[in-house]
C-alpha cells in the first residue's frame, strides 16, 4: 500500500520536475533571444566602427 503511494508519488514529481526544467529552459532560451535581438539592434543603430 505504501509502495504503491511511493510510486505515484515519485512519477508524480518526476512529471513537474521534468516539466518545470523544460519550461525554465524554454524561458531561458525566450529570454537570451530577447536579449540578442536588443543587443543585435543597438549594434546596428550604434554601428559596428563605433565599438
Amino acid at each position: 500500500m505504501i509502495g504503491e503511494f511511493v510510486k505515484v508519488e515519485r512519477a508524480a514529481f518526476h512529471k513537474v520536475f521534468t516539466g518545470r526544467i523544460s519550461l525554465d529552459f524554454i524561458g531561458f532560451a525566450t529570454i537570451m533571444f530577447y536579449v540578442y535581438e536588443v543587443v543585435h539592434k543597438i549594434v546596428a543603430n550604434v554601428g559596428i566602427n563605433d565599438l
